[in-house]
């Protein structure tokens, strides 16, 4: 019994903080894109950026060589400007994680360049053999990115950020920052509507902790003022 108590007290904790959480694992995945950021800053990544991009094609299957083909003669002009580039937008990426700052853009930027991080100096984690251990690092960080959009999207404004500051300042920045733009807050486990994130999440964390929902607080949702109709 005593474990018991003490499985569902983390549990309840786990629930309740789950928004900060949610923000402390995001603040934790732009640590990563700004030590990735770090390493490129480095002269040998620019100077060996060819032969990275070249490297990637060898022991590929031969319906990929048109692939590797045509990165190789994209980037072989301007090395040296693809690696600048791909620097820059991965600490643009580590900022946007690490302040909470135009996270829509970079959700969909930076799952698009993983992808191609992954696609091409990776090799799509290839070539495959009896030796493979992994399908390369760039499609996990691209999962990363999705998961991130799929929180933003339940949970709305996150007060943490600095996105939220913003867009009480400048009109029309949710367009950038939130995914999800809906004018009420939802309790993720009863799903009643309110008017304001206080509300949610004070019913949020009731519903969590009791496994039922507190009269008080709902009746300032939606659903009781006959707003909003909760299907």
């Amino acid at each position: 019994m005593g474990l018991n108590r003490k499985m569902l007290a983390a549990d309840n904790w786990f629930s309740s903080n789950a928004f900060a959480l949610s923000r402390v694992m995001e603040i934790l995945f732009g640590l990563v894109w700004a030590i990735d950021a770090s390493f490129k800053f480095q002269y040998s990544f620019v100077a060996q950026f060819s032969n990275l991009i070249s490297s990637a094609a060898a022991g590929q299957p031969g319906w990929l060589a048109g692939w590797f083909g045509m990165w190789v003669a994209i980037t072989s002009a301007h090395p040296a400007l693809f690696a600048y580039m791909i620097t820059m937008l991965e600490t643009l990426l580590a900022i946007s994680l690490l302040f909470g700052i135009a996270r829509k853009i970079g959700y969909g930027g930076g799952f698009i360049l993983s992808l191609l991080i992954w696609a091409v100096p990776e090799g799509f984690g290839g070539p495959y053999g009896p030796s493979s251990t992994d399908i390369g690092t760039g499609v996990v960080y691209a999962f990363g990115f999705v998961f991130l959009a799929i929180i933003s999207s339940l949970y709305g404004p996150n007060k943490y950020t600095l996105d939220y500051f913003l867009e009480k300042r400048i009109p029309g920045w949710k367009s950038v920052a939130e995914i999800r733009q809906s004018p009420w807050f939802d309790c993720m486990i009863c799903g009643l509507h309110y008017s304001s994130r206080a509300l949610s999440e004070k019913c949020y964390k009731w519903c969590s902790t009791h496994n039922s929902c507190n009269l008080k607080i709902a009746t300032q949702s939606l659903e009781a003022k006959g707003e909003k109709s909760n299907r």
